[in-house]
């Protein structure tokens, strides 16, 4: 429970200095006819989120797995941001979203404590 109201704390906390930051950085997603949205808004906004749920968790857990899902989302977010700053092409976008998450899996699966729970949970017999 500490651990969740830690996380809920630093995103309410982070979430007006991440905004000001990507608007002062022009990181301002302009609507068009495929918005949502009808008034322009910071792009990024979850990164408050995202640090506010990395901490929680570094809190909560520091095992392989925690890091492994750590580093990987991280990876994943710092591409999203790079693709908000300066629109990256599909191609890099592609390929970060496939090695990153294989990447990840190869890391939580070489972990034996997660490896045999991930295969209990899944019904794998013999592992």
């Amino acid at each position: 429970m500490t651990t969740l109201l830690v996380g809920f704390a630093l995103a309410v906390v982070l979430t007006p200095f991440v905004r000001w930051g990507l608007i002062r950085w022009r990181l301002i997603d302009v609507p068009n006819q495929r918005s949502s949205h009808a008034v322009p808004v910071p792009r990024g906004g979850g990164i408050a989120v995202a640090a506010a749920a990395g901490t929680a968790m570094l809190i909560g857990d520091r095992s392989t797995a925690t890091m492994a899902i750590l580093v990987g989302s991280t990876a994943l977010g710092l591409v999203g941001l790079l693709d908000d700053r300066i629109s990256l092409p599909t191609t890099p976008r592609l390929v970060a979203q496939v090695v990153v998450p294989a990447t990840t899996m190869a890391w939580l699966l070489s972990d034996s404590s997660f490896g045999t729970a991930a295969s209990v949970g899944l019904g794998v017999v013999g592992v």
